[in-house]
């Protein structure tokens, strides 16, 4: 029996559960945030606890989510990250009015209409934080730890219990953001990992006062489901007709425009263009190319600039290349959400990239392939999935290491999806264990409190 179904046996509920999915908004673009979110409704669906969700978004729009071929609609909770005359319900005005109502009670009903994200947000039982993955740092930049740390900040001040989805927690390299991030995780009612080290390092950065309950689960997108989509007629002749392999490539617009930022010891598009060479060279081979952060078309808030799109980085990369060389090569089209991808990847042969939701896109459906790091969180969830033979650090290889390591994953690519055919069922059989050991009797137990404590008078 787990610590969080000790705490609750005898509990009944009479309503439907309500439950805030924070941290994987949608039409950004990138679609590993976008299997997160999409791979966490399907679960919730799933636990077959008529959940209701709410689902941050920019837009008060219901939200439909797809995976594996379904969709499910949610409501929108509008949490936006800046204050606008305009438009309200900025993380920023809803902390203030959280804080308020921690120092002073509940606040009034005019106070909370001037805010409808409030009411929505403390009608919910739980809310559920996944924070892109691996936002919850301060690696990306203070302004983006900011954002973060608020958000999580917000749900606590206003009295709603806060799970933190398995993620990358960290790193925090400065103190002030340790200090935050571990006021955070103790106030937590439960914290997960997708790192092997993770909970040894929540545990030593909150100290002798630590978190209620920390586990470790596997990245909840292992669970996607795929959904089918077509290949370029070029790559779906190859496959039909098993010519000869199909590498998938991932090229990250994010490496591709920014790769300075990352403290690679190569220069990323020259070792782009070496590695398509090396795909090229195998023999009868044909190379499809799978962007995984994608224009928006819309300008969305948190969506990636043109320049570190992985279209646009593609399409950069094809012109350094002979057009010989261009002629065996596509480029993945109209796979606009995470399933679509991840069934074009399961076509392939073999998959190489830098994108980690690419990577765990292919080896969830036995696409073995070489993961290319530039941060810690490639390690340490591929090692949590028992897969960290299969990364290969940018930031320790030159350019001949690289395309070496890669080689030797392909040469062995059949060993590789041997062991990908036994080990991925457990991993699912683990995140889905998370989702029903762990979160289920959670969100049933914070249902039932909720019954039972009376309404408080507003006192603002």
């Amino acid at each position: 029996m787990s610590f969080i179904t000790d705490t609750i046996a005898g509990s009944r509920r009479t309503r439907a559960p309500r439950v805030a999915v924070l941290g994987a908004t949608l039409g950004t673009g990138n679609m590993g945030v976008d299997a997160l979110g999409a791979a966490t409704v399907q679960e919730l669906v799933a636990l077959d606890q008529g959940v209701e969700i709410l689902y941050q978004s920019w837009v008060n729009e219901p939200i439909e989510i797809g995976f594996g071929g379904q969709s499910h609609r949610c409501e929108p909770l509008v949490i936006r990250r800046r204050p606008n005359l305009l438009r309200q319900n900025s993380v920023e005005q809803l902390r203030r009015v959280a804080r308020l109502q921690k120092r002073f009670g509940p606040v009034s009903s005019q106070m909370a209409a001037f805010l409808p994200a409030w009411r929505r947000l403390r009608s919910c039982d739980l809310v559920l934080d996944i924070s892109a993955g691996d936002s919850f740092a301060d690696t990306y930049g203070e302004r983006i730890f900011w954002y973060q740390s608020q958000i999580k900040l917000m749900c606590l001040d206003a009295g709603v219990p806060l799970v933190l989805l398995p993620q990358t927690i960290g790193p925090f390299n400065l103190e002030s953001s340790r200090r935050t991030a571990a006021d955070i995780l103790r106030r937590a009612l439960l914290v997960a990992t997708r790192e092997a080290a993770g909970v040894d390092e929540i545990l030593q950065l909150c100290g002798p006062h630590s978190p209620p309950h920390v586990v470790e689960s596997p990245d909840v997108a292992f669970v996607l489901e795929p959904s089918a989509t077509p290949l370029p007629a070029r790559a779906e002749a190859q496959v039909e007709g098993k010519v000869g392999p199909l590498i998938a490539v991932n090229v990250s617009g994010l490496l591709f425009a920014k790769g300075d930022q990352f403290d690679l010891v190569t220069d990323y598009p020259d070792l782009m263009v070496r590695l398509l060479r090396w795909a090229l060279s195998q023999p009868q081979s044909r190379v499809l190319l799978v962007p995984h952060v994608v224009p928006t078309g819309g300008g969305a808030k948190g969506s990636p600039t043109q320049d570190t799109t992985d279209n646009s980085a593609c399409e950069a990369l094809l012109r350094r290349l002979e057009p010989h060389e261009v002629e065996r090569i596509d480029i993945l089209a109209g796979a606009d959400d995470p399933a679509k991808a991840k069934y074009a990847m399961a076509e392939s042969d073999f998959f190489v990239g830098a994108r980690m939701h690419a990577f765990i896109g292919a080896v969830s459906l036995a696409t073995p392939g070489a993961l290319l790091a530039y941060s810690k969180k490639a390690a340490g969830t591929a090692g949590m999935a028992g897969f960290a033979d299969t990364v290969v650090d940018l930031r320790s290889l030159a350019a001949d290491g690289v395309i070496a390591a890669v080689d030797r994953l392909y040469v062995n690519r059949s060993s590789l999806r041997e062991r990908l055919l036994r080990d991925v069922a457990g991993l699912k059989r683990r995140v889905r264990r998370f989702f029903q050991e762990e979160l289920s009797p959670l969100i049933s137990s914070t249902v039932s409190e909720n019954e039972r404590s009376p309404p408080k008078k507003s006192v603002l």
